[in-house]
């Protein structure tokens, strides 16, 4: 069960990365598309993202708590790998069978090596490994909370390092999940709660925002 429950939260968070993605990429949306249509795409596509994202935080919580801190590091790397051996292979099968497809794989290497995308994998990594060791010990009801966190951090950085601008909305939703997860965790705390014995562990599961947001803006 706790098998078949890593393999729902990682295909979660890659049909979640898949949309982003979409929303992210030039020519996602098709540009002859009315305007309506074509915010009525995206505003689907973030639901959808929502929805994931989501499923992939509960089922990541089961995970954790069937595996704990011992194992499931190893586990949930083990289902990254597989899941781009067989992304590797579409990605291969495509190249063979369209000399188009292998022309703008050259381009792109061109334009950005490869080896550059170290840098991403690293930041996932430390993100995934802080996740690991604060996810098993986190109550179920924060995981969520402190996991959208990433939002501000993203933005964050996105205008230090792009120089990016968001409007008075955008940036009271971010501040909204900043404090969504302070009001989830602070009154455990202040109260002495027996969930204030796993604020240290709340503060690792937080900290895997930080690379994560950066490997999102890399």
């Amino acid at each position: 069960a706790a098998q078949a429950l890593g393999r729902a939260a990682f295909l979660a968070e890659h049909c979640r990365g898949s949309l982003v993605a979409m929303m992210t990429t030039d020519g996602c949306i098709a540009s002859k598309m009315p305007l309506s249509r074509q915010r009525l795409v995206l505003a689907a596509l973030v639901v959808a993202s929502v929805v994931f994202h989501v499923i992939s935080a509960v089922a990541r919580k089961v995970m954790y708590d069937a595996y704990g801190q011992r194992y499931i590091f190893p586990r949930g790397q083990l289902t990254n790998l597989m899941y781009n051996m067989w992304a590797t292979f579409v990605i291969i099968g495509r190249a063979v069978a369209s000399p188009d497809f292998r022309q703008a794989l050259r381009t792109s290497a061109r334009r950005f090596h490869p080896c550059r995308l170290l840098i991403p994998a690293l930041l996932d990594g430390l993100g995934n490994f802080l996740d690991s060791v604060g996810g098993p010990n986190v109550p179920g009801s924060w995981t969520v909370l402190l996991g959208q966190s990433t939002v501000f951090f993203t933005m964050l950085f996105s205008t230090i390092l792009l120089s990016a601008r968001f409007s008075g909305r955008q940036v009271v939703g971010a501040a909204l999940t900043i404090l969504g997860a302070c009001m989830a965790v602070l009154p455990e705390i202040l109260a002495g709660t027996p969930l204030a014995r796993h604020v240290g562990y709340a503060l690792i599961f937080f900290a895997a925002d930080v690379p994560q947001a950066l490997s999102a803006v890399y």
